[in-house]
């Protein structure tokens, strides 16, 4: 129930109870590195708790500023779910985004790769819905700031214009 009531007031942008309410899902849904076999099976194809909880920390952590917290909340939530759900994009999107404020542009770019490989894939199948190729479109835009912030412009325009005109 804590789990539930820290995304709905997330989503009623009530941060502080959201943190709390997550805060307390994390204590029943933990993060235990010698379970993260276990917890990715999910036959259903549906996100761990622990995933969700640590997910919706890590957007908390971003959206307010203390990039470290939310990095090592999103590579929780990668660990269990998104690492393996090739069909996940969202973790894989946000956890680049998080990387590039951290100013890792390396692995920013690494983890953008990652999302428009399993969008391409996604798409040669016919399965790539219109959530995924946004977050496609967002991946084009990511990397284009990487290339922005390092003056790399060429790059950069190339990147924008993907996002932009797909």
């Amino acid at each position: 129930i804590y789990l539930r009531r820290g995304i709905i007031a997330y989503l009623d942008n009530d941060i502080n109870k959201a943190h709390e309410m997550l805060t307390i899902a994390e204590r029943f849904f933990p993060f235990l590195e010698s379970e993260i076999e276990n917890m990715s099976l999910d036959p259903l194809g549906h996100r761990n708790p622990t995933s969700f909880t640590q997910f919706y920390l890590a957007l908390i952590q971003k959206n307010y500023g203390d990039m470290k917290a939310a990095w090592a909340h999103i590579e929780k939530s990668y660990k269990v779910y998104g690492r393996k759900e090739q069909s996940e994009l969202l973790t894989t999107a946000t956890r680049a985004e998080i990387f590039s404020y951290l100013d890792d542009m390396d692995s920013a770019r690494a983890a953008i790769q990652e999302v428009l490989k399993r969008a391409g894939n996604l798409r040669q199948k016919g399965g790539l819905e219109k959530h995924g190729a946004i977050y496609a479109l967002r991946a084009h835009l990511l990397l284009g700031n990487t290339y922005y912030v390092q003056s790399e412009w060429d790059q950069a325009l190339e990147c924008y214009q993907k996002a932009f005109d797909p």
